[in-house]
């Protein structure tokens, strides 16, 4: 059984319609991959600054904190030392220990974090 010629060039025109589609679909979607991947990247570099500048100020806080550590240590040692009955050295506070903890925690926050308003 032969079909008419007329009935083989529409399917002819729908399968290359079919075809066609289905090449803008490919197309489309390696678009869209490409776009992903170019959003990827950029989200990864962002994240990268966000990081380094984390590190940065971590390395900072550090720094900061090591200055105040070693203010207060210079502090401490400065106490004169007066010696008991038993002959060991045992610092002399030149201010009540509460007090002179509470400056030197003052010190270290300020330090840290600035002065409180």
């Amino acid at each position: 059984m032969v079909s008419d010629p007329s009935d083989t060039a529409a399917i002819d025109q729908a399968i290359n319609r079919i075809l066609a589609a289905e090449r803008d679909a490919r197309t489309g979607v390696a678009q869209c991959a490409a776009e992903a991947e170019a959003i990827l990247a950029a989200a990864q570099a962002r994240a990268e600054r966000v990081r380094a500048r984390t590190e940065q100020r971590v390395q900072l806080v550090h720094r900061i904190a090591d200055r105040c550590l070693e203010q207060v240590l210079a502090d401490l040692a400065a106490i004169p030392i007066d010696p008991d009955e038993d002959g060991a050295a045992t610092p002399v506070p030149t201010s009540p220990p509460d007090v002179a903890m509470d400056e030197a925690i003052a010190r270290l926050l300020d330090e840290m974090v600035g002065p409180a308003p």
